[in-house]
């Protein structure tokens, strides 16, 4: 989203043409001043390079500036470094929201096994919570037939007492 932010503002601000014509031009302007030095041969047709070796070196100054807007004393124009500097950080961009969306999606998935995990674990609790009530239910049928026990056998001793008073 930010990249195609930062891309729809450098279409809507710069023409297409003379954005590709600055990109590709500008890189060879040399640092030095001078012109009569320059090397043509990078982006000039075979007609071109004919009349700048036979002209002056003020025609080598107007040829530069037919293909360059920008003054001599800048070797790369301050629209052409924002331009290059806009471009990587576009590239920047979308390399990090690649690498955002890849992340967010491993943590979605994360999130998706986690939440696999949690509701085993609590069907594995529910199991467990089960299982102890039946436990304690077993204890209880269990305490009532020890119950039932000892009040069979007190009456039984009780009876043998009787049995033994009357005879």
């Amino acid at each position: 989203m930010i990249g195609e932010t930062v891309v729809e503002g450098l279409r809507s601000g710069i023409d297409p043409d003379c954005a590709t014509e600055i990109t590709l031009d500008l890189i060879h302007i040399p640092l030095s001043l001078d012109v009569g030095a320059m090397d043509h041969h990078d982006h000039t047709t075979e007609e071109q390079a004919e009349i700048i070796t036979e002209d002056t070196e003020e025609m080598h100054l107007s040829q530069l500036l037919i293909y360059h807007d920008t003054p001599m004393y800048e070797t790369v124009p301050p629209r052409a470094r924002r331009l290059a500097g806009v471009e990587e950080m576009v590239a920047v961009q979308r390399t990090l929201q690649g690498e955002v969306t890849a992340t967010r999606r491993v943590q979605e998935e994360l999130l998706k096994v986690e939440g696999k995990r949690l509701a085993l674990e609590k069907e594995k609790l529910a199991l467990e919570k089960e299982k102890l009530a039946l436990e304690k239910e077993k204890l209880a049928v269990k305490k009532e037939k020890l119950a039932m026990e000892k009040e069979t056998f007190a009456m039984e001793k009780y009876r043998r007492l009787e049995d033994l008073s009357f005879e």
